[in-house]
């Protein structure tokens, strides 16, 4: 069951990096390539940078996002002269602060990760359930001859 197990992980992991894209929402593409999956004791797990989690509810007001991560997307994105970077980066920290980001207040820019999983849980079932009927089945013809 393991074998199946991998195969549905790895369709969620891909489905929810194709969202990533869907959403325009690749920058370094370092969050998207977190995305994975892991199989353990008969369980998936789907793990990611502690980042994406911004990306799935975007960030509310009343707290300003992490500056540097903030100033090194200023200085990607935005390129603008080093001596107005810290400015720039205060000014947008301050607003994420005052107002939450975009993704926050706009719940259709979100990533539909929901989706995703709830077709790799009814995937998971049907494989469940074909595995005990098989289980089932060979304990009958075992302990009948």
């Amino acid at each position: 069951m393991s074998k199946e197990l991998d195969i549905i992980g790895k369709k969620m992991a891909s489905g929810i990096r194709a969202e990533f894209f869907k959403k325009g929402l690749v920058d370094t593409a370092k969050a998207v390539q977190s995305v994975k999956h892991k199989v353990k004791g008969g369980a998936v797990s789907i793990v990611w940078l502690p980042r994406v989690h911004y990306l799935l509810y975007g960030r509310g007001p009343g707290k300003r996002p992490p500056f540097d991560i903030i100033k090194e997307w200023v200085e990607r994105r935005l390129k603008p002269p080093k001596k107005a970077v810290w400015a720039i980066t205060d000014t947008i920290c301050s607003k994420i602060a005052k107002h939450g980001t975009r993704l926050f207040t706009d719940k259709s820019r979100r990533l539909q990760v929901k989706l995703v999983l709830s077709e790799g849980i009814k995937e998971i079932k049907s494989v469940a359930v074909a595995f005990e009927k098989e289980r089932v089945k060979k304990a009958i013809k075992k302990a009948w001859g």
